[in-house]
């Protein structure tokens, strides 16, 4: 009988360990996250789903999703879940083999937020992550106060640009030098924004574009550009044109530097309809223009993270019609004079006729179709995880099998042995023998999300005074 009880015992833990080790991490709907690209994986960290903020870190190695078609994220298991949820905060890659995550302001807490003047340093790698913080030093005075919706750009020294932001911000460019551990501000400017983006060039100069007034909430015009040069440490503007008679107000959008240094990919913000999404501002030039593409994703996300990996985009996550959203799409900007937005799992064309446009013939996912302006780009990690078994499933699921057979044989083993040995028992009574009692197999509960209720045209103030109180 204690035979019988072990066995079914050490069963049972095999059982539970595969399910652990197969089960893939499909994260919450979320929006002002952070997305990091750290060689070949995209590493995302906190947010908000406009009722509680997150402390996750999970990633998605890119390099197998452009093989298999899947977005099946996996979490981080080895960094300590002590490091507080945290989102809209201001962050960039750098460090030892731009491996560590620097992290600055942004609200903190689970419920009760308050802004962070801490720097979180979350160092990455596979298997031994960990985070470490650097507080405010109370006798340096350059030291920057803590606000939210700001963005930040690192160069190739080590140095952090912080500048702009809401709440207690001043007019100040702070920089953190990242080797030293200290901070120094050479510079002040004219007006402060916030909910911006910021694009470092090859030649030291940092773009601002868009975004609202710090002072009077409203938003930027899209075509005054504001520009530091971290040579020369001198703020100037540039207005730049556009071959649309109006460019529409940008907050909450992302911004990138295309592989050729030259443009900036801007996409979506609120009240920003699909049409009008994507945006190409020539750096030489400085004329803005919308490039051909196919229908993209339609609603358009705001808050949302954008990351360039080699010739493509990823769009991940945001607010999308006011809901937080876990949603992923992939921009190809490999053509610059024909960009394609590729679909994911839930779109497999048969052939090639015009309601089925080939596969790309680069990667696993799928051209959208560009005369159908639906959702067709936009897919759930959800569904992508299912259809999909990641690296880590074939291992639990092979590792599992192998011990469930070790252990098995063992038993059989040391059953024979102990039947060979064992003297002619008298039958009993049936009546002597108690029923095995089946144990209860706990069921996995999915945490319930309530949708976000935001109205679009107030989070393009992100005025934050219901949390304070």
């Amino acid at each position: 009988m204690q035979l019988r009880n072990t066995f079914f015992f050490l069963l049972a833990i095999i059982s539970v360990g595969v399910i652990v080790e197969c089960a893939e991490y499909t994260p919450d709907p979320r929006y002002d996250n952070t997305a990091s690209l750290i060689g070949n994986k995209i590493y995302y960290f906190g947010g908000t789903n406009n009722k509680a903020a997150y402390n996750d870190f999970f990633f998605w190695d890119l390099e197998n999703a452009f093989k298999s078609n899947s977005t099946a994220f996996e979490l981080e298991q080895s960094l300590d879940d002590s490091i507080p949820s945290m989102y809209n905060p201001t962050y960039v890659v750098g460090g030892e083999n731009n491996s560590t995550i620097f992290l600055f302001g942004g609200w903190v807490g689970e419920s009760n937020f308050i802004l962070s003047q801490t720097i979180y340093k979350i160092n990455v790698k596979p298997g031994n992550t960990t985070w470490s913080l650097s507080n405010h030093v109370e006798d340096n005075d350059i030291w920057p106060d803590a606000r939210s919706s700001a963005a930040a750009v690192i160069d190739n020294q080590g140095r952090i640009y912080i500048w702009g932001g809401r709440m207690n911000v001043d007019r100040r460019m702070y920089v953190y030098d990242t080797i030293n551990d200290v901070w120094s501000n050479p510079s002040n400017s004219t007006v402060s924004r916030f909910n911006y983006t910021a694009t470092l060039l090859g030649d030291g100069r940092i773009l601002y574009i868009g975004g609202s007034n710090y002072s009077t909430l409203k938003p930027i015009d899209l075509t005054q550009i504001l520009i530091y040069d971290t040579e020369s440490h001198q703020w100037s503007y540039e207005t730049a044109t556009s071959n649309s008679n109006k460019l529409p107000f940008r907050d909450g959008h992302t911004a990138v530097l295309s592989p050729d240094g030259r443009t900036i990919i801007i996409y979506g913000g609120l009240n920003i309809d699909s049409k009008t999404a994507l945006l190409l501002l020539d750096t030489k030039s400085f004329n803005f223009s919308y490039p051909r593409v196919n229908a993209g994703p339609n609603p358009v996300p705001a808050f949302h993270t954008g990351t360039l990996y080699k010739n493509y985009m990823i769009v991940s996550f945001g607010l999308r019609n006011g809901r937080a959203s876990s949603d992923v799409n992939i921009l190809d900007i490999s053509n610059s004079s024909d960009y394609k937005w590729l679909a994911g799992p839930g779109y497999s064309p048969s052939d090639s006729s015009p309601n089925n446009p080939p596969s790309n013939p680069n990667t696993g996912f799928n051209v959208t179709n560009e005369s159908n302006n639906t959702n067709t780009s936009t897919y759930s990690t959800k569904e992508t995880s299912e259809k999909n078994p990641s690296k880590g499933t074939i291992i639990g699921i092979t590792l599992g099998v192998f011990a469930s057979l070790f252990i098995l044989g063992g038993l059989a083993i040391v059953w024979y042995r102990r039947r060979r040995n064992l003297p002619t028992l008298p039958i009993f009574d049936q009546g002597h023998f108690s029923e095995m009692q089946e144990i209860p197999m706990s069921n996995y509960h999915e945490k319930d999300h309530e949708e976000v209720k935001n109205d679009a045209s107030q989070n393009s103030n992100r005025i934050v005074t219901d949390i304070l109180l």
